[in-house]
């Protein structure tokens, strides 16, 4: 295929990142004026999943209007070996995120603590005052809908803009872990880490599913350790 011929699909690929992109800061400035006018009480929790329901709606709206459905994202019928795999990418990343941690803190230790910080307040934000089947289905959710988006959509936009493996990986790496800016400058590293290992296992597994396994044992495993110190 020549690269004028491409050129039609690079471009819509980079008008549908600009507006993936769009879709988050709406949904990000949308979720605790909702929450703050319905259900006030839910609190932070609420803002998560009325974040999360923004950002699907907004996503499937955005697949419709490209022909494209969830399907083809990578969201088919899950079985049993993505479970076995998405235990094995957690174990993958809490190894690559303790060496990455032991790293960065031998020259910058302020830059771990502070977002070590950050979380530790988030955590116990989340997760002080539910359960652990709460728990569970609020990380599921999160790690449905941002698997969806960053694994799924932007992943697939940005093959279709640059062609090749790590192109991809790397450019929809980066904006999942900038979309995680509120953690300072290592978190985002951390996350864009995080989320270059599941990149390259959606693309080797063909299916979301491992990722999204994967993404809500973090969470959970995370948030529970963070809420509970």
């Amino acid at each position: 295929m020549s690269a004028r011929s491409r050129t039609p699909g690079r471009l819509a690929a980079l008008a549908d990142l600009c507006l993936a992109l769009a879709l988050v800061l709406a949904a990000g400035s949308a979720a605790p004026l909702v929450v703050a006018g319905f259900a006030p009480a839910s609190g932070l929790i609420g803002v998560v999943v009325a974040q999360g329901v923004v950002i699907l709606a907004g996503l499937a709206l955005l697949c419709y209007w490209r022909g494209v459905t969830f399907t083809g994202l990578g969201l088919v019928a899950p079985g049993w070996r993505d479970v076995l795999r998405g235990v094995q990418l957690l174990v993958i990343v809490f190894a690559v995120n303790i060496l990455l941690r032991l790293f960065v803190m031998q020259l910058f230790p302020d830059a771990v603590s502070g977002q070590l910080a950050r979380i530790t307040e988030l955590g116990n934000r989340v997760a002080g005052g539910i359960g652990v089947p709460e728990l569970l289905g609020l990380s599921l959710f999160i790690g449905l809908y941002e698997e969806l988006l960053a694994r799924g959509f932007l992943l697939q936009r940005a093959r279709e803009l640059l062609g090749g493996l790590w192109g991809p990986v790397l450019l929809s790496s980066l904006l999942f872990g900038l979309g995680h800016v509120y953690q300072g400058a290592f978190g985002v590293i951390q996350t864009a880490l995080v989320g270059a290992i599941l990149a390259v296992a959606v693309l080797r597994y063909a299916s979301l599913w491992p990722a999204i396994i994967a993404h809500a044992l973090i969470n959970a495993v995370s948030l529970w350790v963070l809420a509970a110190t």
